[in-house]
């Protein structure tokens, strides 16, 4: 490989690790300066302010008592999968989460406390923390990451954070009987076909590739 081709590389990845929320697997015992374990601790939004920026969407916005309607939001987040998310804000109760979004207005799952306008919120989709001085970060210790399907189809009905378990493979007389868990399918796999064999024994393989552990860290 060209001297310029691996300068070119070395940019992109040195660009890429420098982005505060990107997380990477790492293979030393103790994070770098800069990064901290993605292990789903609470952090403090002040000492960890970028990350909180950008792990929490921000806005302002007018609460009203006794409603469940944020008014005047600051930022329009209607097309970003945000829905079911906690917000953090004050007057908002503590695990009020999005129930809607229009441009300028969020519902929430909850009614405000108090009438206050340009008050300061986030939208937390890994975990408001107290909801006041600190915020949710990814736990990645024993998982794999999944692409996001965002309206793709592949994988139906996930938001961003959302874990999803393993998926089961039931085997009898040497073919696939059954398949349980996440990504459930029918049809057959590799021609056996999947139908339950009443009064047979199965025995059960997860699905797992080979794979070494390392751990993952976050840009702050």
């Amino acid at each position: 490989m060209s001297n310029l081709l691996l300068t070119f590389w070395k940019s992109m990845s040195d660009d890429w690790a420098r982005v505060t929320g990107a997380m990477m697997p790492y293979a030393g015992p103790i994070a770098p300066a800069g990064y901290i374990f993605a292990n789903g601790n609470a952090r403090s939004r002040t000492q960890y302010a970028a990350l909180f920026q950008a792990l929490c969407p921000q806005f302002t916005g007018t609460t009203t008592s006794g409603s469940s309607t944020i008014t005047n939001v600051s930022v329009d987040y209607s097309a970003e999968l945000l829905v079911g998310y906690p917000v953090s804000m004050a007057g908002v109760p503590n695990g009020a989460t999005v129930t809607a979004m229009t441009a300028t207005t969020i519902t929430i799952s909850s009614a405000a406390t108090v009438t206050a306008s340009s008050i300061a919120g986030s939208i937390c989709p890994w975990g408001q923390g107290d909801n006041s001085t600190t915020f949710g970060i990814p736990d990645m210790r024993g998982e794999f990451p999944r692409g996001l399907d965002r309206g793709r189809g592949i994988d139906l009905n996930r938001k961003l954070g959302v874990a999803q378990g393993g998926t089961t493979i039931s085997m009898a007389a040497n073919k696939v009987s059954a398949i349980t868990g996440a990504d459930t399918t029918t049809g057959s796999v590799g021609g056996a076909a999947l139908s339950d064999d009443a009064g047979v024994t199965y025995t059960n393989y997860a699905v797992r590739i080979r794979n070494v552990a390392v751990n993952w860290i976050i840009k702050t």
